[in-house]
């Protein structure tokens, strides 16, 4: 495409919804959080943090780091309005840059975003981990990002691609272990505080193509979780072609 990624950080840093929507009271309580590490004087940062209202968000663990707060405040509470919102601004930037190419690429965005999304490790309500996850795609992301991400993933033909996410053994005893250790009423902070002990890999699966994707999971016994935020991105490139075979 052409385009800096500081160039899309700026976009998304201009664009981010500043109104009433979900996203727009996620800004608005990150920007509040934020002038929190701003104070002029530290008496008035005692004064700040001295009152009960403000003791009461640190002893149930409702402030903290930014990063990592916000990071999971995004995963926990808006990850289906934040990927559309990237989907978006990902849409105007590549009919700017790609106008003629454009229909293919959003095609490949709407898969690698949904990639993204399954690689996350499932947490189900409880806080137990979902050790196994499926999906399928219309572009072979896999052999692409393994292909050191040269060139676009050609679509499938014929055939979704399968793909199998899961936790090794090892990983998921630790996780296992962690979210026990921390487990919390505030599912943020048992998030905030395993990212003290472990490596930012660990809260992803291992992904592997399949044969099959039903036939697998129903051998295993394995629940199928859907995928908050993701886009079947085989069923919407089969009925964009099958709309263009009718015209």
């Amino acid at each position: 495409m052409g385009t800096h990624p500081v160039d899309l950080l700026d976009r998304i840093s201009r664009t981010f919804p500043r109104d009433d929507s979900s996203l727009g009271r996620l800004y608005q309580d990150f920007k509040a959080d934020h002038e929190l590490e701003t104070f002029k004087t530290y008496e008035d940062m005692c004064g700040y943090w001295t009152e009960d209202e403000a003791l009461e968000r640190l002893r149930t663990g409702g402030y903290g780091k930014l990063n990592f707060a916000y990071t999971y405040k995004v995963l926990l509470e808006c990850r289906s309005e934040f990927d559309q919102f990237l989907l978006q601004t990902a849409e105007c930037m590549i009919k700017e840059n790609v106008p003629d190419d454009a229909v293919r690429i959003m095609d490949v965005t709407r898969d690698i975003l949904s990639f993204g999304a399954a690689l996350q490790v499932k947490l189900n309500e409880d806080m137990s981990l979902v050790p196994v996850n499926w999906g399928d795609f219309g572009y072979d992301i896999l052999r692409w990002r393994n292909n050191d991400y040269q060139g676009l993933p050609a679509p499938c033909e014929g055939n979704a691609v399968h793909y199998k996410f899961s936790v090794p053994d090892a990983q998921h005893e630790k996780l296992t272990r962690l979210l026990s250790q921390y487990k919390s009423h505030n599912k943020n902070l048992t998030l905030r505080k395993m990212s003290e002990y472990i490596k930012p890999h660990e809260f992803f699966y291992t992904v592997e193509p399949v044969d099959e994707l039903f036939n697998d999971a129903k051998n295993e016994k394995i629940p199928m979780v859907p995928q908050s935020g993701t886009h079947d991105s085989w069923s919407y490139l089969k009925g964009r072609q099958s709309g263009d075979d009718q015209r």
